[in-house]
């Protein structure tokens, strides 16, 4: 029998500093080829060196971007209110299910979200989540998105998307993450506490 291939394609992007992405064994036993969205900083077991292969984020790419906009066209009708599109990470939200509920209580805005990360949600496919959206179409249905460090954000800034970053979620202590790329990015808006976000939310029309 031929040997099948097994190429492995790095999930996401690379926006944050941690152990995980430090740690000194890369798990590449299992795969021939190893498609990595950015080059490799830490250690690699020498004789695996040659499947690891650095072509970039190709999700981010204007064709890809494009043709998923036109896959994933918004059909739903909705109301005049402020489009507020919502990406939930149970890792770092401690409540997600109360910080969406207060959201839903600004009277002036249409809230919609989406669960991440997809890589360890198998079930983000299932009626469990009844979302109405996946992640390109909440991105290009929205007029604002808050979130914090996720990839997704990637995609919002290409889209000259407003985002609200919620910079009061620190989660250093329990994943031991450093720093995130979007700590810096002129142009979002940066939130200390849920406060000062649900107000600027509640006067968005300004």
């Amino acid at each position: 029998f031929s040997k099948i291939k097994i190429i492995e394609l790095e999930v996401g992007t690379r926006t944050l500093i941690t152990k995980p992405y430090e740690k000194s064994f890369f798990p590449l036993s299992l795969c021939d080829t190893y498609i990595s969205s950015c080059k490799i900083s830490h250690k690699v077991k020498e004789y695996e060196m040659d499947k690891i292969k650095s072509l970039g984020c190709l999700r981010y790419s204007e064709f890809w971007i494009e043709k998923l906009s036109k896959v994933y066209k918004n059909e739903k009708k909705f109301n005049q209110k402020t489009k507020v599109g919502v990406f939930i990470n149970d890792r770092i939200f401690t409540n997600p299910k109360d910080f969406i509920q207060k959201l839903k209580n600004i009277k002036k805005i249409h809230i919609e979200k989406s669960s991440k990360p997809k890589s360890i949600l198998p079930e983000k496919c299932t009626p469990i989540f009844n979302e109405k959206f996946n992640a390109t179409q909440l991105i290009d249905w929205s007029d604002i998105l808050i979130s914090h460090s996720s990839s997704i954000l990637i995609e919002a800034i290409i889209k000259k998307k407003k985002v609200f970053y919620c910079n009061f979620l620190k989660y250093e202590d329990k994943f031991e993450v450093k720093k995130s790329v979007f700590e810096n990015i002129k142009g979002f808006y940066y939130f200390d506490n849920e406060t000062d976000l649900i107000k600027a939310l509640e006067n968005c029309e300004n």
